[in-house]
């Protein structure tokens, strides 16, 4: 499917070409042990680094995108513009900030993501505050009607996790290690399927489980 998508795209949006399974080391799941969290979490971190890999960046805002999204992006990005929210892997989670602070955004400037713990995306540090809350209430709700075998761990409370949303923002070490928390954090909600032992959202692993 991506192979056909990738041929009929644009090559200045389409990105790189899919890399086929059998080139890569996939570290396949079902040689992971059960119940391994550290080895469900490497393979993980593998798959979503190698998935990375195949985004497009824009070139007027520096943001990845899935090409076919990318498409889409650019009908009303413009240089220098910045957005809020976007998917857990449109951004890189090493964003580069001047440790000074300067009076006017200059040209080629990245906006700072922040992951959420609860959902995994990125967003801006203005609007991260605003969407925890959300985010929160819409999955505890999804968490409540779910299905206890598939639905996964009970939602925290942005409340009761520590440094849910940085009083401060510092350089861009402290932003990749605030991302790189978050991001484990999301982890841990996720649901590992009982077949090939994958992790997914609670959502997917519903859809998942149809075919596997």
């Amino acid at each position: 499917k991506k192979m056909a998508e990738w041929k009929n795209n644009p090559p200045e949006t389409r990105g790189p070409k899919p890399q086929n399974p059998a080139n890569l080391d996939l570290n396949a799941p079902t040689k992971i042990t059960m119940g391994n969290a550290n080895e469900i979490e490497d393979f993980n971190k593998q798959q979503f680094g190698d998935f990375k890999q195949q985004l497009a960046q824009c070139n007027n805002c520096g943001r990845k995108f899935l090409p076919d999204r990318l498409v889409v992006h650019l009908r009303s990005c413009k240089p220098g513009a910045s957005g809020g929210g976007s998917k857990p892997v449109d951004k890189d989670f090493s964003p580069k900030s001047d440790s000074s602070p300067t009076p006017a955004r200059e040209k080629g400037f990245k906006p700072q993501m922040l992951v959420c713990y609860l959902c995994g995306q990125q967003f801006g540090s203005a609007s991260l505050p605003i969407h925890q809350p959300q985010c929160y209430k819409k999955l505890m709700i999804q968490w409540k009607k779910g299905d206890p075998a598939t639905r996964g761990p009970k939602p925290r409370d942005p409340a009761t996790v520590e440094n849910a949303i940085p009083t401060s923002l510092g350089n861009g070490a402290d932003i990749e290690a605030f991302n790189q928390q978050n991001f484990e954090n999301y982890n841990t909600n996720l649901a590992a399927c009982a077949n090939c032992g994958r992790t997914f959202n609670p959502t997917a692993l519903q859809v998942h489980m149809r075919s596997c």
